[in-house]
């Protein structure tokens, strides 16, 4: 490993510095013989040069003589032009003066014609003059019409559907609901008789397995001279309890139907009076024949639609009319504008151009005679035409460009091969020179070579050569040496701790074994004397066991004889526990619901059909006072609430309903109470316009049944539509009534 670290790392650098600089002399050797026949190249190229450019100078008196052609056609470039363009000229001015006549002539004609447009301008804008007016007139009427039928049609393609839609949701409605209401009926049917089955039953089933001697559970005798027996069509209370629950459901389920119908109902009416109104509108339009007509809604349902065919006939013969008037008043606008250009514009261009002509015939008779004087002046030229000078002129110039550019580009070429020339001598000179230098420091790099090849004692280059590495084999080399030392280092010391271990130790004592070996068996003896003890108590509560079971079917007996007695006495009580709510409060809970039905027949109109009260049953048995809490049903996202989250004006809603709800309860319940008159103090300033007519509409129709309705606010809308008032009125002297009757 030292030989190959010698060699990879001393010697080998030193190798190929050596063989790097042989190759870079023999490289330049290579490029001088090619940089030689360079020169040679270059030398033959400057000769070639020199003779061509000698060659072209010789050209040049013949491009001095066709210079001097040049400048004396360039100096009568301006004659020859003068000469060609008066020629032109004269000859444009003979022409424009024969077509004088004809000229002079157009302009007499131009007169006439503008006479007769202005007379014919004048009697169509005299014949037209009331189309605009007419015009405006029946456009408006146009536009009257259009508003009727877009309220018509809206009418017959939205409304009158839409209500066909409520009438038949209104027949589902109650569908649904004697539906529901005839399976209520079986339901209550079925659990009234399972009632009174399982109270004429409850004496036999308290009397079941009852013996003489033991006391009654209902009177305490001890004798019993007639048992009471269970029927053959006996029901179990859990029977009972299913048929009520089916019960309470089928009501619930009814109760919803006839809400739901009774919406629908409300719903229905409030459209078709909103819809019987918008219908009276139309047909009582100014621009139709009002007559005697029924307030049926069928019957207006017909009439509107047969007013709607009668607009389309008006508004298509409106039509026609406006297209004639616009037609008309387009001609009108026109020929007052032509009128107005005829008389100004036209007139005035005729004027100048009458007077334009004049002149212009006077200046080119006068143009062509001063003209035709100077070109007498410019007839003795070289050429007979501009043309034929300068074509002249272009072939000398070219001819001459020739010759220059021959001399030019022979002296360009001569220099450029003089450069090149000297170019080449100087990189030869510089390779030879680089050679020289490579040269000495090559064998100088060779001695040193030798040097270490002698200084480490190699054969020769092939022989060094063979021992050299690479850095990453000889660091591998290195670990397998020290791996090896280390595992000679790690044998060593486990020899020497294993024969410390062993120094001092004995065989073992085979009667020493023998002696916990019955150490052993004693202790194998006393646990299995154990087991047969508990063996024992076991067998013995086996027996207790069976004594017990065999008092089983007794326990099991007195067990249901006391769920009876209990249940019984819970409903005697009133109360069934486990957070149930009392007979009261059950009964209380049903009359609310009652209550909370007439609100919804109100709360539904009065809020567009967004809201609904529900009792909050599912607070049952969490706290004792939330039987009757409240929550309300968001049609508009399907989701339940608490009622506390309703904004003020909702509150005030939900709180007028359930009043009037109850109000309504009440006279169903008991017919001999009525109530007469309901107040109601403020609520209504956190309403919006649309929710007061809403709640007015309301309390308007519940003031039609015979009952008073009194409003206390400060709301100017109340005040305008509620005619019979008594307003107070603060005074220094006191406050002042004031009663006004609407009369």
């Amino acid at each position: 490993l030292n030989r190959q670290k010698t060699a990879s790392r001393e010697v080998n650098p030193v190798y190929l510095a050596w063989k790097e600089k042989e190759t870079s002399v023999k490289e330049l050797e290579s490029k001088i013989e090619i940089k030689k026949e360079d020169v040679k190249t270059a030398s033959e190229n400057a000769d070639e040069a020199k003779r061509a450019l000698e060659k072209a100078k010789s050209e040049q008196p013949e491009a001095d003589k066709l210079q001097r052609l040049i400048d004396k056609i360039e100096e009568e470039e301006k004659k020859y032009q003068q000469r060609d363009e008066l020629t032109g000229e004269i000859e444009k001015l003979r022409k424009a003066a024969e077509g004088f006549a004809d000229e002079e002539k157009a302009l007499e004609e131009r007169d006439r014609a503008l006479r007769n447009e202005i007379t014919v301008l004048k009697e169509t804008k005299e014949k037209l003059k009331e189309a605009p007016e007419k015009l405006a007139e029946v456009r408006s009427l146009g536009d009257n019409y259009k508003n009727l039928l877009d309220n018509i049609d809206s009418i017959i393609n939205s409304r009158i559907p839409e209500r066909v839609t409520r009438q038949k949701n209104l027949e589902s409605k109650q569908k649904s609901y004697k539906e529901a209401f005839k399976l209520y009926e079986e339901a209550n049917l079925e659990r009234i008789k399972a009632e009174r089955i399982l109270d004429d039953c409850r004496a036999g089933i308290l009397a079941d397995g009852l013996e003489e001697g033991q006391k009654c559970p209902v009177c305490g005798s001890l004798h019993h001279p007639e048992l009471a027996k269970i029927t053959d069509e006996a029901i179990s209370e859990e029977a009972f309890k299913t048929l009520k629950d089916k019960e309470d459901k089928l009501q619930s389920a009814k109760d919803n139907a006839n809400i739901a119908a009774e919406s629908a109902k409300t719903a229905l009416m409030e459209y078709e009076d909103r819809l019987r109104v918008d219908i009276l509108d139309c047909l009582d339009n100014k621009l139709l024949d009002a007559g005697n007509r029924s307030e049926k809604i069928d019957d207006l349902i017909k009439a509107i639609k047969e007013t709607g065919d009668i607009v389309k006939d008006k508004i298509k013969e409106n039509t026609i009319e406006q297209n004639d008037l616009e037609e008309k008043s387009k001609i009108l606008k026109k020929a007052e504008k032509d009128l107005e250009d005829a008389q100004s514009a036209k007139t005035e261009a005729l004027s100048r151009d009458r007077e334009e002509f004049i002149n212009r015939r006077q200046n080119t008779e006068t143009e062509k005679a001063e003209k035709e004087a100077v070109l007498k002046t410019l007839e003795n030229l070289s050429f007979g035409s501009w043309k034929m000078a300068k074509s002249e002129r272009d072939k000398a110039m070219m001819k001459k460009k020739g010759i220059l550019d021959q001399i030019e580009n022979s002296d360009e070429a001569n220099k450029r091969a003089d450069n090149i020339l000297v170019s080449e001598k100087a990189a030869l000179c510089t390779l030879e020179e680089s050679l020289n230098n490579d040269k000495i420091e090559e064998e100088d790099r060779r001695q040193k070579l030798k040097a270490k090849l002698d200084e480490n004692k190699f054969e020769s280059v092939e022989n060094m050569l063979n021992f050299v590495l690479t850095e990453d084999e000889i660091t591998e080399a290195e670990r397998e040496i020290n791996d090896y030392k280390q595992e000679v280092i790690t044998n060593k010391k486990q020899l020497e701790d294993a024969e410390k271990d062993a120094e001092g130790r004995e065989f073992t004592d085979v009667d020493s074994l023998r002696k916990k070996c019955e150490e052993q068996q004693v202790e194998l003896t006393k646990k299995r004397d154990l087991v047969n003890s508990i063996t024992n108590r076991l067998n013995g509560n086996k027996d207790k066991l069976e004594k017990i079971s065999s008092k089983e079917a007794e326990m099991e007996k007195a067990r249901k004889e006391n769920g009876i007695c209990t249940r019984l006495y819970n409903l005697v009580k009133g109360t069934t526990g486990n957070g149930k709510i009392t007979l009261e409060q059950y009964i209380q809970a049903a009359g609310f619901d009652g209550i909370i039905a007439a609100a919804n027949r109100r709360l539904l109109p009065m809020s567009d059909g967004q809201y609904e009260l529900f009792r909050q049953e599912d607070s049952l048995g969490k706290k004792s006072n939330t039987f009757l809490d409240l929550e309300v049903l968001d049609n508009s996202t399907g989701h339940r609430r608490p009622v506390g989250n309703l904004s003020g004006g909702e509150s005030f809603k939900a709180s007028l309903s359930l009043a009037l709800g109850l109000s309504d309860t009440v006279s169903q319940n008991l017919g001999g109470i009525q109530m007469d008159a309901l107040f109601i103090d403020e609520g209504f300033g956190t309403l919006d316009r649309k929710s007061i007519e809403s709640a007015m509409d309301i309390l308007i129709n519940l003031s039609g049944t015979s009952k008073l309705v009194g409003i206390i606010s400060h709301r100017e809308e109340l005040m305008e539509n509620i005619p019979q008032q008594i307003r107070v009125k603060k005074t220094k002297e006191g406050s002042q009534l004031i009663f006004e009757t609407g009369l």
